[in-house]
């Protein structure tokens, strides 16, 4: 399958790997800083420190799926609500609260790991 973007793959060669194993990707803040990690350049964001979030509380991440469209595949990326069930060490467990397309690889109700440069920021 030919990832069908304005893009060369060779340049993001990491960030597309991931879409094509996992069918999605978290973005990362760290990731960011790195030069042509993403396709597209996305503004400095406020960093998060562990000790600002809590259990239960609700945060944006902003994911990249994968879109299959006859043989080839695009990505497309939005804003996903989640809440935090559960924080051990530095690893976050948080479960979607977004309603997402049933053909989307992430759904809501399923929890992911989360690493605190994932977070965009705390809703509540």
């Amino acid at each position: 399958m030919k990832l069908n973007m304005g893009f060369s793959n060779n340049n993001c060669k990491d960030f597309t790997k991931k879409i094509e194993d996992d069918g999605y990707a978290i973005f990362s803040k760290n990731k960011n800083k790195k030069s042509n990690y993403y396709p597209n350049k996305f503004p400095k964001m406020e960093e998060i420190e562990l000790i600002q979030i809590h259990e239960s509380d609700v945060i944006e991440i902003r994911a990249f799926f994968k879109i299959e469209i006859e043989n080839n595949y695009k990505i497309e990326s939005g804003l996903i609500t989640a809440k935090i069930e559960t924080i051990v060490n530095d690893e976050i467990y948080a479960n979607i609260l977004t309603e997402l397309p049933s053909n989307f690889s992430l759904q809501r109700g399923i929890t992911i790991e989360l690493r605190i440069d994932e977070i965009i920021r705390k809703i509540s």
